[in-house]
């Protein structure tokens, strides 16, 4: 066996087959705090809670193992027992971190019998962070008082107010308040704060982002809602020379001079570009970023810090300010700009990396990348364990790495002959042609590695593919960077001189629409993006080990084996999983979406159908709801959506669909295309935008498809008739192997007793009007007979009236029962399948 020797020219160690780079001690230490972390957080998944003292001590057991090994000089044990203890203490502190005390946590207190009944709580707390101005991103809304601007903040609290009694109480809140409270709060405030406070729950549908896992990570423990700016009683202001408040002050001014000298929609993508707040952001445009694969240009990033650090130094420089100054300059102002930003993960990776760097300028070191890396780990896991689950942080880690690895393979620049005395203008032409071609290459050699690194943890979260970014990011980079620093300088000016901020802006103002006109034209762009089902869960860890292995390898042909096997592996899990998936029988899924209707069936031959698709205040979440099952069940696109009737939480998640996934085709009802309503409007100018075909629903319209026979019923709604919309509604009856299921939307009153003599006999009767006593009368039930009753609604209040009705049926509510679905099976076997619950079966076909 051949002997490892070391490499003089790269610093690897050399064996038969691999180059195994010199890893930093310091990386391989971070490296092990996050897989204790990410322990951790699998035991507590796994409900298996390790008392933190016990924790404590295998802690410090591992760590004098490792000392006293080193004392011994036993290097590789010595290696071996620090990695456990790095494990160790990352799993530490995250048990730390996720401590939970009884009888004290916010949530606790909210749930118990004590408060569960209380319609508001006042909680005294510390606004933890600076307060934020947001948009509701569903602007079809049902009231006039959503579209007002809502103020967004965490709340540390430290009390529940009860009477005359305080409980004293721990934990964050997410706090969401009606109106703008940004002028009469200020981080540091204590306050007293009557709302309602709302505890996440857990996923209810197949797919479904879980949120309260997401909370829980971040250390929140519920959100809370208040009504009006004034149930935000300031109790103790912070001390007038309390460093929170200057960064306060300085966030709020910023933000008044966006507002005062920039258009509205470039003051949303300003605040987002600058601030990171993409509250103001429409729904549409942030599709955008996402589809041109630019949405890293809005999260605050390593990008927005690196280009503020160079500039300042790049000006000190001009300047003639002395090196170490320069430096010491910039990292303050990185430091102060990453307060203002809210310590966001990436911001403080970034900030992090640079004052590295600064100490390293300083002590005249130069560090490497993966020491820089390792380090910057250990320090945000240190401050902040939950940054171990921050998908923005990881891929900010990714870019660095992909570019450290580009720079440490660059080729040294060659020297240069002198000019000679008398150069022509060919010359100088073709040196300037020869120098951008060189930094083209070098921008898509680095944008192909953060491709390669970063582009399949985008896929598994936010199932895009997009064509357009290796080739828009390279044109869109720069220009950026011109519009962040006019930017700065703009609110730089309006901070010093606020009048000059007119005329600083006017430059912002144009680059900004420039960017988003390029951003809105690579989206619009269909064939620049594919929308991806869910990717197996052995994806990544499969991907960057293939990848790993192909940087390790020793040999030229054995890299290149290992390159070709990764695209190979990629291309062919892409392929597979843009097939549509292979399905039996007929299946009927009702989705948990809140008080609204959502039913995705699907066909023997493999199609998708879409029956409603919409919630109260909540079209943005259901559409995300549909597309985040559809991509769980393998489906891309959606071959039809058909909509009862034009009511509100039926459809306000058609037009946002319409954006995010292909559709076949959109079956409407004629009192929907003559409604003048907004939102109706939206729908409809989605459908021509994409030209869409549409086709006008009639009573006794069919589709048969492979044994499956999808009926269509409606009342007649002539000119004397005066129905509502929901006694117009179009009820659907689908027919499979014996099998029927009803769907009839919100029919009620004059509309159903018209349809009652034509309802057959079902098995499955989708409750309507989400379970409406009006709706819902002893003579459907009479007439339908159904086996089940699936009600969808924000809560079962009507649980008790529904079993009465349909005595002989078991009702099942997506409100508790999440996503309900029905399956009939080419045997004519029918089952019920409840997402939070067992599957309930039902005899083969009669």
């Amino acid at each position: 066996m051949q002997n490892p020797e070391p490499s003089i020219i790269s610093g690897c160690v050399l064996t038969g087959f691999w180059k195994i780079p010199a890893i930093p001690r310091s990386l391989t230490c971070g490296a092990m705090l996050v897989v204790g972390v990410w322990l951790a957080e699998f035991c507590t998944f796994l409900k298996l809670h390790m008392p933190a003292a016990v924790v404590i001590c295998l802690a410090f057991l591992s760590l004098f193992i490792a000392a006293t090994l080193r004392r011994l000089r036993w290097a590789r044990l010595e290696t071996g027992a620090l990695l456990a203890a790095m494990i160790v203490v990352g799993a530490l502190l995250w048990t730390i971190r996720s401590r939970v005390d009884e009888g004290q946590d916010i949530a606790l207190l909210a749930a118990s019998a004590e408060f569960r009944d209380v319609p508001a709580l006042r909680i005294i707390g510390d606004v933890a962070n600076i307060p934020a101005l947001t948009v509701p991103k569903d602007v079809s809304s049902m009231t006039s008082q959503s579209e007002l601007p809502r103020t967004l903040l965490l709340l540390r609290t430290r009390s529940v107010v009860q009477g005359e009694d305080t409980i004293r109480s721990r934990g964050l809140l997410r706090v969401l308040i009606d109106g703008d409270a940004t002028g009469r709060l200020c981080w540091g405030d204590r306050i007293q704060l009557t709302g309602q406070i709302d505890l996440p729950e857990q996923a209810k549908n197949p797919g479904e982002f879980d949120f309260a896992g997401h909370m829980r990570r971040q250390g929140i423990s519920g959100m809370a809602f208040a009504r009006h700016p004034a149930a935000a009683h300031v109790i103790r202001p912070a001390g007038g020379w309390n460093p929170k408040r200057w960064f306060n002050a300085f966030r709020q001014q910023t933000v008044l001079i966006l507002r005062d000298n920039l258009t509205s929609e470039n003051r949303a993508t300003a605040e987002a570009l600058l601030l990171g707040n993409r509250g103001h952001l429409r729904p549409d445009v942030e599709r955008d970023f996402i589809t041109s694969g630019t949405m890293h240009l809005l999260a605050i990033s390593g990008l927005h810090v690196g280009i503020l650090f160079v500039f300042l130094v790049r000006i000190q420089n001009l300047l003639l300010v002395s090196r170490p100054r320069s430096l010491l300059l910039a990292g303050l102002t990185v430091v102060f700009y990453a307060m203002l930003t809210d310590l966001r993960p990436s911001v403080m990776r970034a900030t992090c990396f640079i004052l590295l760097y600064i100490l390293g300028q300083t002590l005249y070191r130069d560090i490497r990348m993966g020491s820089l890396i390792g380090v910057t780990i250990m320090l945000l896991v240190l401050l902040n364990p939950s940054v171990v689950f921050d998908i923005g942080a990881w891929l900010s880690f990714l870019a660095v790495s992909a570019l450290g690895w580009v720079s440490e393979h660059e080729s040294p620049p060659e020297d240069r002959a002198a000019p000679p005395d008398a150069v022509t203008w060919e010359d100088q032409f073709r040196d300037v042609l020869g120098r951008l071609w060189d930094a083209a290459k070098l921008n898509y050699r680095r944008m192909v590695a953060i491709t390669v690194l970063s582009a399949p943890l985008v896929a598994t979260q936010f199932h895009v593919v997009s064509l357009l970014g290796m080739v828009i990011n390279i044109l869109l980079i720069p220009a950026t960077s011109v519009t962040l620093i006019s930017g700065y300088i703009a609110v730089f000016s309006g901070l010093l001189v606020p009048p000059a901020a007119s005329i600083t802006a006017v430059p912002f103002n144009c680059l900004l629409s420039a960017l988003q006109i390029c951003v809105s034209l690579a989206g619009d762009v269909r064939v620049g993006f594919v929308m991806i089902p869910d990717l197996p869960v052995w994806f990544l860890p499969v991907y960057y080990g293939l990848l790993a292995l192909s940087v390790v390898a020793r040999h030229t042909a054995l890299r290149m084996c290992f390159r070709i096997s990764l695209l190979v592996y990629a291309v062919t899990v892409f392929h597979t999983i843009c097939r549509a998936p292979e399905h039996d029988g007929l299946t009927c899924s009702v989705l948990s979406v809140g008080h609204g209707n959502a039913v995705v069936v699907q066909t023997p031959d493999n199609r998708v159908l879409l029956f409603d698709a919409g919630a109260m205040h909540r079209g943005e979440r259901t559409a995300d709801t549909v597309c985040r099952f559809l991509w769980n069940r393998g489906y891309r696109m959606i071959d039809a959506i058909v909509v009862s009737h034009p009511d509100l939480d039926h459809y306000n998640a058609v037009a946002s669909l319409l954006e995010r996934v292909p559709v076949g085709h959109v079956l409407l009802t004629d009192e929907f295309v003559r409604t003048d309503s907004p939102a109706v409007q939206k729908v409809l100018d989605a459908i021509l935008s994409l030209d869409v075909p549409v086709s006008i629903l009639s009573s006794g319209d069919s589709v048969a498809c492979e044994h499956l026979q999808i009926s269509f019923l409606k009342a007649d709604k002539g000119p004397t008739s005066e129905l509502s919309d929901n006694e117009a509604s179009v009820t659907a009856i689908l027919e499979y192997r014996n099998r029927r299921v009803c769907l009839p939307g919100d029919l009620e009153g004059r509309g159903q007793l018209e349809l009652l003599p034509n309802l057959p006999a079902c098995e499955v009767l989708m409750s309507p009007h989400h379970g409406s006593p009006k709706s819902n009368l002893p003579a459907l039930a009479e007439a339908v007979h159904p086996a089940y009753v699936i009600v969808s609604a924000r809560n079962d209040q009507n649980r008790d009236y529904l079993t009465r009705v349909f005595s002989s049926a078991s009702v099942l509510h997506t409100s508790s029962d999440g996503c309900v679905t029905v399956h009939v099976s080419a045997a004519g076997t029918l089952n019920i399948d409840r997402f939070r619950r067992a599957p309930v079966e039902r005899g083969s076909s009669p």
